[in-house]
């Protein structure tokens, strides 16, 4: 028998059935009238608004990145360097006529009896070489770096007029960058007879020039344990002021 529906059973008929679509509306019109969720909505990543504003805050951190670090930092360095501007110049060394002859941080290769001889160098294909700045890189243990190590301890030992156990190892070894232009006093000791004779001036004048150009490590340095080294650049320079007097 077919029972007919009444207005409530249909009612709760039609709302059985528009469940689902009934709740889906709801909570779209929650989220509409909802303030905090409609700010969320507006503050998505996706919105126009918080792009434009996440873009000008980075294009801000840029611009000031950009100003510290391409202008305010630079001058700092070369205002700093202007307390100090023979060293950061390059600490240039002048003759008489003003012309360069030297830099007091790179060492060069001098010939002759009447100078300081520095430590060999194994920069470039001859050494010395400003271009090409390095070690040799051989182990200690290869014999051929063995050779060339008594090689050389042999030459400077005649050269000096010493024994070989006299020959400090700064003498015979080159420095990590090829041009450091500091030796031991050791080292510079046993050149002062050589050069006294070639130049004529005094041994102890020799040993004061090596005592004014002296300069003090933090670490010891090669063939001087009390972290003592002198620079043979200013020496040599020194040296040839003395010897034009």
């Amino acid at each position: 028998m077919h029972t007919p529906q009444t207005p409530h059973s249909a009612r709760a008929h039609s709302t059985a059935t528009d469940e689902p679509v009934s709740h889906d509306l709801t909570r779209s019109d929650e989220f509409g009238s909802n303030p905090d969720l409609s700010h969320a909505a507006s503050a998505s990543p996706f919105s126009t608004g918080f792009n434009v504003r996440a873009q000008w805050t980075a294009l801000r951190a840029l611009l000031v990145m950009m100003l510290v670090l391409g202008f305010v930092y630079p001058m700092v360095l070369v205002g700093v360097g202007k307390l100090s501007p023979d060293k950061s110049n390059g600490g240039l060394l002048r003759d008489t006529n003003n012309e360069i002859v030297a830099s007091r941080l790179i060492a060069n290769p001098v010939e002759g009896d009447q100078w300081f001889q520095p430590r060999p160098s194994a920069a470039g294909d001859h050494g010395w070489d400003a271009m090409s700045s390095s070690a040799s890189n051989a182990a200690v243990v290869s014999q051929e770096y063995q050779d060339e190590i008594a090689q050389r301890r042999a030459e400077v030992a005649a050269r000096e007029g010493v024994s070989e156990d006299h020959v400090p190892v700064d003498a015979v070894t080159a420095s990590g960058s090829g041009l450091d232009p500091h030796i031991s006093t050791a080292y510079a000791e046993i050149q002062v007879p050589r050069i006294a004779k070639a130049t004529g001036l005094g041994e102890d004048d020799l040993r004061q020039l090596i005592k004014v150009n002296q300069v003090g490590f933090m670490n010891s340095f090669t063939g001087s344990p009390n972290g003592v080294a002198v620079n043979v650049v200013t020496l040599n320079y020194d040296l040839a002021k003395l010897v034009a007097e």
